[in-house]
């Protein structure tokens, strides 16, 4: 018997919960456990949930798009408006990630090169 989507969503759902929130707190512990002080520490726990309710938030937004995109929705203006705002938020998201990740490679960049002018 084939189950539906929705059916495999139930089930699937409170066990992805589940192994998600003993991940997320395992790494919390991991983090702060080995944290040189309690600021560091709090500061990288802050981080990490952060980067958990951006991944909960994109992730929302892929299921409005997909959702937006699979659905018989007779409105097709107001669909199609919603298509274009969910993906403009998704490479939105995108985006700013990446620049985030530039701007750290930079820091990093310029801290070793302060090491190194140092030295010499």
């Amino acid at each position: 018997m084939a189950a539906s989507p929705i059916e495999i969503v139930r089930i699937a759902a409170p066990i992805v919960i589940a192994l998600g929130i003993a991940f997320v707190t395992t790494w919390i512990n991991i983090k702060v456990r080995f944290a040189p002080t309690a600021a560091h520490a709090m500061k990288e726990a802050r981080a990490i949930l952060l980067i958990v309710v951006a991944v909960i938030l994109n992730l929302y937004m892929v299921g409005m798009l997909v959702s937006e995109i699979v659905s018989p929705n007779p409105d097709l203006r107001t669909s199609i408006l919603h298509i274009i705002l969910y993906s403009f938020v998704l490479f939105n998201n995108y985006i700013c990630f990446m620049q985030f990740m530039v701007l750290q490679m930079i820091s990093k960049l310029a801290d070793v090169a302060k090491v190194l002018l140092k030295s010499n």
